[in-house]
């Protein structure tokens, strides 16, 4: 008995089914047969005047790329598409219960929708095989996800940190403004449905816009949709990537002041530093259009501190070769020689104060102030060589000897007694041990003047590198300030705009 109640179940079942199948295949000859359906007429409505309103929903899902060189869009989106068919009804009550048929796309009229501002053409309708679904009223419903890829023309000037503002444009090719009217919508959830990438997002649902418009085209009004996407850069990357080794380098670059001139590494960090700026702008320059309508704010940054390293390069290089040639050490030492003749104390006076203006200030290297020894191969170079000093005091006492023995009487034999001998001899010596002593005070004294002259000239030298450190620091902070001001500020209210 229970074999026959189950077998008499499925019996029931398979006849509800084919007697379903034998209808929507029913409707479907009725249709397609004795209606004659044709699916390349202008458009399907009984009245003519009137448009077909074709009602798209298109939902964002994903943002791949945005190719800044090629300004190319890719994108996911999930697209629907609803019109009404007149000639795609049937009558409920002589057809059963059947509300919903499904047919291919290729077998009934499509509407004249084409996406204008593709880089690769695509047919948004190429999926012949996709089935619609449709309604006993004449609605039909087609969806689809589709790739495409469109044309953005993007806009440098804040580049890396920029929004970008691209749109999709959906217009018709062949029925005018009065044979089909196109509207456009978005889904309810439409942002949840979108997935941001590692380089773009949309903050807000106000991001997403859309619109209808008219296109005219060889004298011809057209329906047309635009879907706006205003999408913000992920700055993370390029701020590691650009904006910490532009500063890196901007920091080696002050510092070189600091270096002593002998190291010989001001002009090699200075080289090194003016090379990785011009790399830094050949990889910015790779990644932006070939094209001339807008100027980045940030590549305008890097060539200005490009000028700017230049700069200190040029003022490093004329440091070290006037630390190398001696030039500044040979002009102090000429400054600081002795005149001799009429020169008047008071221009021997004038001449110190100049060696002291640049020895001491710190325009000179910290050798440069001339020592004894400095002087004395300056005045053997460039005027008559002169006297050891010890024989010139010596040549003045032997001249008051001589003058102290001519003004005796000539007539009076000089009287000498071996006393008077040794005497002479003890005061000779007693004089040399003196000027001895006086000379070694002198160059004690001299050595402790000479090293606190070095120490303040080191002092001297080292503000004067601190004032250089400043004054390149300057224009390195000013255009910093405002380049950031210009990248930054007021880019909320443009994007309004």
């Amino acid at each position: 008995m229970e074999i026959v109640m189950h077998g008499w179940v499925f019996l029931n079942y398979v006849v509800l089914t084919v007697d379903c199948i034998n209808d929507e295949t029913f409707i479907w000859e009725n249709i397609m047969e004795h209606r004659n359906y044709n699916k390349y007429i202008r458009k399907p409505t009984v009245n003519q005047s009137e448009p077909i309103e074709v009602d798209i929903e298109i939902a964002l899902y994903t943002i791949h790329s945005l190719d800044m060189k090629d300004q190319i869009l890719t994108t996911s989106l999930g697209i629907r598409m609803s019109w009404t068919d007149n000639f795609l009804t049937w009558d409920k009550s002589l057809n059963g219960t059947t509300n919903e048929i499904s047919a291919p796309i290729s077998e009934i009229w499509k509407p004249d929708v084409f996406l204008t501002n593709y880089a690769e053409k695509s047919n948004i309708f190429g999926d012949n095989n996709k089935r619609v679904n449709i309604y006993r009223n004449g609605l039909v419903e087609w969806h689809d996800d589709i790739e495409v890829k469109t044309y953005c023309f993007v806009d440098s000037t804040r580049y890396p940190f920029e929004t970008e503002n691209c749109k999709l444009h959906f217009s018709a090719q062949h029925l005018n403004d009065q044979e089909q009217k196109l509207t456009i919508r978005l889904p309810d959830n439409f942002l949840n449905l979108f997935k941001s990438n590692g380089e773009w997002h949309i903050s807000s649902p106000g991001k997403i816009r859309n619109y209808t418009t008219i296109v005219n085209f060889n004298g011809r009004n057209f329906s047309s949709v635009v879907l706006h996407i205003e999408m913000d850069r992920r700055q993370t990357y390029y701020v590691w990537k650009f904006f910490v080794p532009t500063i890196s380098i901007t920091l080696i670059n002050i510092v070189t002041f600091f270096l002593p001139v002998n190291s010989g590494a001001k002009v090699a960090l200075s080289t090194f530093v003016l090379l990785g700026f011009s790399a830094m702008i050949e990889l910015f320059n790779e990644s932006l259009p070939s094209s001339s309508n807008n100027i980045s704010y940030f590549g305008s940054l890097l060539w200005c501190l490009l000028g700017i390293s230049g700069l200190i390069l040029a003022v490093n290089v004329i440091i070290t070769v006037v630390y190398k040639t001696g030039v500044c050490e040979r002009f102090c030492s000429i400054l600081n020689c002795e005149n001799e003749g009429n020169n008047t104390n008071e221009s021997h006076n004038m001449i110190q104060m100049h060696s002291k203006n640049l020895c001491v200030y710190g325009f000179c290297p910290t050798r440069c102030c001339a020592t004894d020894g400095h002087n004395r191969a300056t005045k053997q170079k460039y005027r008559t060589s002169r006297d050891n000093p010890t024989q010139e005091a010596c040549t003045l006492k032997t001249i008051k000897i001589i003058s102290s023995i001519e003004d005796t009487d000539p007539d009076k034999e000089p009287q000498q007694s071996p006393e008077s001998g040794s005497d002479s001899k003890k005061l000779l010596e007693k004089d040399k041990d003196k000027d001895k002593t006086n000379e070694d005070i002198k160059d004690e004294v001299k050595e402790k003047q000479s090293t606190i002259r070095t120490k303040q000239r080191r002092l001297k030298s080292y503000a004067c590198y601190v004032v250089c450190f400043f004054v390149m620091l300057t224009p390195y902070l000013v255009t910093y300030f405002y380049f950031i001001v210009k990248l930054f500020v007021g880019r909320e209210n443009e994007n309004v705009a």
